[in-house]
């Protein structure tokens, strides 16, 4: 009885679903996290092949197994015509708009960090349709 006493005990309950913002934020920090795999694979010289789980049926049993097969990562990056590399944040097939008409980032570093202190947010809500630009870019 008395280690029950010595804890701080609190009303507080469990949240059904973390909030949409929170979703999209980590759904677009794993992204990220992908190109930076894939720019690290490009720099060495090796390959990088994210993967995902895949249900196949065994064509001998006849049962449903899990595997994991390679799926395909395209670089958001690339060379500008004056040798800086520039990169789209994408969500989705979408390029967000970091500022008014911009697309692009010239340093690829910073993106993590923007991320994380919640710059993007405002990009990533659900009512922000406007944020999201067409394919063209």
């Amino acid at each position: 009885m008395s280690t029950l006493n010595s804890l701080k005990l609190t009303n507080t309950k469990r949240p059904q679903a973390m909030p949409a913002v929170l979703i999209r934020r980590h759904k677009l920090m794993k992204k990220l996290h992908e190109q930076q795999m894939l720019a690290e694979a490009v720099a060495t010289g090796k390959t990088y092949a994210a993967t995902r789980l895949k249900n196949v049926i065994d064509t001998d049993t006849g049962l449903t197994k899990t595997v994991e097969v390679p799926r395909r990562v395209r670089a958001w990056w690339w060379t500008a015509e004056d040798g800086k590399i520039c990169l789209n944040v994408k969500y989705g097939s979408s390029c967000l708009q970091i500022a008014k008409g911009k697309f692009a980032i010239e340093i690829l570093f910073q993106t993590g960090n923007y991320l994380q202190q919640g710059r993007f947010t405002d990009t990533v809500r659900t009512d922000n349709r406007n944020a999201f630009t067409d394919r063209d870019h």
